[in-house]
């Protein structure tokens, strides 16, 4: 769920050095701050949701989808 101007975002992905790092940097290219982020992995993937706040959802979304080793993106909210 998300409030106005937050957009939760979550990823399923593989676990690879540096991923959580790429997708961070996704955010803060787009001028976003990271209100709240939950991380989880079970053997060779990961799923991360991560609540962003004075960002366009849509554009951190494509930055996201553009790093090596994302299996997908989600914008809620």
């Amino acid at each position: 769920a998300a409030v106005v101007e937050h957009a939760v975002h979550d990823q399923l992905h593989a676990v690879a050095v540096q991923l959580i790092a790429q997708l961070t940097q996704a955010i803060s290219a787009a001028g976003g701050n990271i209100e709240n982020m939950v991380n989880a992995s079970r053997k060779d993937y990961a799923y991360t949701m991560i609540d962003v706040t004075n960002a366009d959802a849509n554009a951190i979304a494509e930055n996201m989808k553009a790093i090596d080793g994302v299996i997908r993106v989600r914008v809620i909210g």
